[in-house]
């Protein structure tokens, strides 16, 4: 499946546009982006009941986004229809002007199916300790290739309990972004690291302010207009549960599941609820 946004190359009143048809309702409002992130627990199966349920059960109110592991980004790519929403990558190689070994490189990515590509996640910024002056360079190879990119930010507990939640956030998107050059446009996910996978998620009015402070951030930088249609997802124990709650809070324009969107049943709940 051909990336939908190859022809995505500057952030301009061109491409504003096309992020818009795909990403609003008809009533104008920007349309909710439920993203999958299956990390390494993806299998056929999975994508098989993926396949079956989407075939069923085709996404109206939101934009679905499945990231699968790479290894089945191709089978599913050949199975896929438009209908169903995008396909996405969870991380690319930072340079593809060598032979590399190891992760998969942006281009090969586009090549596979995706029109997305997952960048920063905490698990590769602090497991893997890249700083984001190498998620910087990720983005700019996703949009040298046509990938538009989901920039992940976040704190850890200990940066929370002193206070520093949004200086962390803020200075994660300036560092992995390159404002000053933008080739494309982009997704912010704001995902605390100490709520991943622990089943606690701040208060609706901590994940406000935040969601809050980032679009402030982003028409400083690009623009009131640029910076009013730059989705911003919440990830972080978000689930069947909670999810309708988060998706209300002002500025929270999707959401990125990690675990609850091994099983497509639950997943299926919450892309009805967006």
């Amino acid at each position: 499946m051909q990336s939908p946004f190859l022809s995505l190359t500057l952030l301009n009143a061109h491409s504003l546009k096309f992020l818009t048809k795909v990403n609003q309702k008809n009533r104008g409002r920007m349309k909710n982006l439920i993203a999958g992130n299956w990390k390494l627990k993806g299998s056929q199966n999975l994508a098989d009941s993926y396949l079956n349920h989407l075939s069923e059960n085709k996404p109206v109110n939101c934009t679905l986004l499945v990231c699968p592991t790479f290894d089945l980004l191709e089978y599913i790519s050949e199975k896929w229809s438009q209908d169903f929403g995008f396909l996405g990558a969870q991380d690319c190689y930072h340079d593809d002007s060598a032979f590399n070994e190891g992760l998969a490189s942006a281009d090969k990515v586009a090549r596979t199916g995706a029109g997305y590509i997952i960048l920063g996640h905490s698990d590769r910024r602090h497991k893997c300790q890249e700083t984001s002056g190498l998620v910087r360079k990720k983005v700019n190879l996703a949009w040298k290739h046509g990938l538009l990119p989901i920039v992940c930010v976040g704190e850890k507990s200990e940066e929370r309990k002193s206070n520093l939640t949004q200086e962390v956030v803020k200075k994660q998107i300036i560092e992995s972004i390159d404002f000053d050059h933008l080739d494309g446009s982009f997704v912010i996910a704001y995902e605390p690291v100490w709520a991943i996978g622990s089943g606690n998620i701040p208060t609706m009015e901590e994940i406000g302010i935040v969601h809050d402070e980032i679009r402030t951030l982003l028409i400083t930088k690009i623009g009131s207009h640029q910076g009013k249609n730059i989705p911003i997802l919440y990830g972080g124990s978000a689930d069947s549960n909670n999810a309708e709650q988060i998706l209300a809070v002002n500025n929270v324009n999707g959401l990125l599941i990690g675990g609850a969107s091994l099983d497509i049943k639950g997943f299926g709940t919450i892309i009805n609820k967006a």
